[in-house]
Formats: structure tokens, C-alpha cells, sequence
């Protein structure tokens, strides 16, 4: 993990506390609710602030813990966990808050199959909103046995958890564990999605793209023959630049799609390795702006060494080095190349 300056940051510890005593914190006020009867006023409304405030944060945790619950329990491995802004690498262990790595979710766990099972995806998928629901009946449970006013906290975890289990399970919007189950019961092969998770654990472990199993860069070559996918084909094309393979990782660029990630990264190869700066403009023009991408800094800062503009290409690097910094996916490899555009600035 890198800084924004690109060195090397150390593991934090202090999140890593921050998280439990969050937990914890929760906890206390749950019981606080519980034997509210017997405590002061004031400490009794305190305790009901903590808990609504805590709730919905607590739930998004219990669903991500549910996924990740299953997935180890299947003898699945699980490479990243997430939870709001707090991103957490197993596998090295690193614990850090910053914004979402995955922006349209609340929270993620990567699980990675041992052995390729479509029961398996399905029931880890499944175990997030499972774990929603156990949380709904025992929250219901718990304010059934109140005869407090503190029931109807319980009353109200109770009927958000049952919420947040069932709009999960119904595949009513894309990425939804629903429609995830959906399109596993739809795929008649499931080599892809398997292989797509096994090369992200690669990722997310630091293991540089060169080092990569060749086993996994075969799978993957094999599978891409005839199905031209563009997550691995930007792998494939990675793992070339990596050993050097210019030639084979400019040949995937005839395979690729026209997504804006595949094009940012079309003008980056263009900028860089060919010095054709009008040409990557035009890509990167036709790709769009997208200021969350490091394919599209790390373009723009290639363009700019080219033409000679290294305050833009100084900034755009700044740009890259933040995102490189946050993104679990970012490789040895990116960060690398980010060092070589600096070289080029000062040269």
C-alpha cells in the first residue's frame, strides 16, 4: 500500500482498534436498552442516540461478516474485506480509511473458491442477507421480551435488518446479491468468474503481474481466444508490460473492447511506449473524464510528459499516486510506471 507520495505506508493499528471499539460501543448500548429500567434518565437516552446512530453502519458490518462467515466456513479464502471506507487486505494484513474502493457498495468481501462450486458462489452470496435476517429475528425476539419504551429501538433494528436482507436477496438492481445469484444460475460455465477471483486475490496480495501463476495467465489466454473478456484482457495486457512483452501486450489491444477503462488504457500505451501524444488525446478524449480512474491520470500524465507539460503531468501523477494508494487492485507494476513518468519529468 502507498501513500500519496508512493512510498511504502505501514499497517495502522489504530483503525484496527477504532473498528473494535466501534463495535463495541454498539454492543453497550444494545444492553444499555435493555436494562433501561434500572438506569438513570439521561444515561438511558444516551445509550438510545448511540444505538440509532451506530444501527446502520452495525448492519452493513453483519451483512459483509455474513458473506465472509460462509465463505470460510466452505473453505473459501477471503482476500479483501470491506466496510464503508475502511478497506482491509487478509492476506497481507493491511487496514486502512480512505474512500471506497468499490463505489457503489456499501461494503464488499472478495471471496476467492478453492474449488470451483456454483453452490458455493450462491451460498456465499447468500450469506450476507442470511445474516441480515438472523439479526431481524433476534432483534425481534429481544424487543418482544422488553416492557420498556427501549422495545420499540429493537422493534426498529429489527424491521431495518429485515429490509436490508430482503431488497439484497430480490435481483431487483444490478450488483445486488440477488442478481449475483441469478446470473450464477444462468451461467452454464463458471471458469471465468473463478479465474476473474483467483487473479484478483493476485492483486490484492501484491503479488507483482510478472509473478503471477503461469497456470492462471494460461487459463486465462485459453479462455480469451474466443470470448474476447475485457477484465482479462486488461490482465493479459498488464502481465505482458510487466515482462517486458511489448509487442504480445500491444496484440491485445485488437481484442478489446471499447469500455472507457480500455481506452484510457489504449491512450496511456499510445503516449508512452509509441510518444504518439495527439493520438492518446484523442482517445482520452473520446474515453471521458473520470477523475476516480488511475487508467485515465496515468494517461493524462503520459500525454503531458510528451508534450512537454510537466506541471500537468506532475499533478496528474499526484492524481494516480492517490487513487494507486486506495485501490486494492493497483499493481508493483502501476506504481512503477508512475515512478518511470516522474523520471521523465525531471530528465
Amino acid at each position: 500500500m502507498h501513500n500519496e507520495s508512493g512510498s511504502s505506508a505501514p499497517p495502522r493499528p489504530s483503525l484496527a482498534v477504532g473498528l473494535i471499539v466501534f463495535v463495541l460501543v454498539f454492543v453497550a448500548s444494545a444492553v444499555a436498552l435493555c436494562f433501561e429500567a434500572e438506569l438513570p434518565y439521561l444515561y438511558g437516552r444516551a445509550a438510545a442516540v448511540v444505538f440509532v446512530i451506530t444501527a446502520g453502519p452495525l448492519l452493513v458490518l453483519a451483512h459483509e461478516g455474513g458473506h465472509y462467515a460462509v465463505a470460510r466456513l466452505i473453505g473459501w479464502r477471503v482476500a479483501l474485506f470491506t466496510w464503508g471506507g475502511y478497506t482491509i487486505r487478509l492476506r497481507p494484513w493491511r487496514i486502512r480509511h480512505g474512500a471506497p474502493p468499490f463505489s457503489d457498495a456499501w461494503g464488499a468481501v472478495v471471496a476467492v473458491p478453492t474449488q470451483e462450486s456454483r453452490w458455493g458462489y450462491i451460498a456465499v452470496f447468500a450469506g450476507g442477507p442470511a445474516a441480515n435476517l438472523a439479526i431481524a429475528l433476534l432483534s425481534a425476539v429481544t424487543a418482544s421480551a422488553l416492557e420498556t419504551e427501549a422495545a420499540a429501538f429493537f422493534w426498529l433494528l429489527a424491521a431495518l435488518s429485515l429490509l436490508a436482507g430482503v431488497t439484497n436477496l430480490f435481483p431487483w438492481r444490478k450488483g445486488s446479491d440477488g442478481a449475483q445469484i441469478v446470473s450464477i444460475l444462468g451461467e452454464r460455465d463458471l471458469t471465468a468468474r473463478t479465474l476473474m477471483a483467483r487473479l484478483a486475490e493476485q492483486m490484492i496480495g501484491e503479488v507483482r503481474p510478472r509473478d503471477w501463476p503461469p497456470s492462471l495467465m494460461q487459463s486465462a489466454m485459453r479462455l480469451t481466444l474466443w470470448t474476447p473478456y475485457s477484465v482479462l484482457l486488461l490482465l493479459l495486457y498488464v502481465w505482458h508490460m510487466d515482462r517486458g512483452e511489448v509487442d504480445a501486450a500491444r496484440r491485445i489491444w485488437l481484442r478489446t473492447g471499447d469500455d472507457s477503462e480500455v481506452i484510457c488504457e489504449r491512450a496511456f500505451f499510445s503516449a508512452f511506449v509509441d510518444g504518439d501524444a495527439q493520438g492518446a488525446d484523442g482517445l482520452l478524449t473520446r474515453a471521458g473524464a473520470d477523475p476516480s480512474c488511475l487508467r485515465f491520470w496515468r494517461a493524462k500524465a503520459a500525454i503531458a510528459v510528451q508534450q512537454n507539460d510537466f506541471p500537468l503531468a506532475r499533478e496528474a501523477i499526484r492524481m494516480a499516486r492517490i487513487i494507486a494508494g486506495r485501490d486494492p487492485y493497483a499493481t508493483v507494476w502501476d506504481r512503477e510506471v508512475l515512478d518511470q513518468l516522474e523520471l521523465r519529468c525531471t530528465a
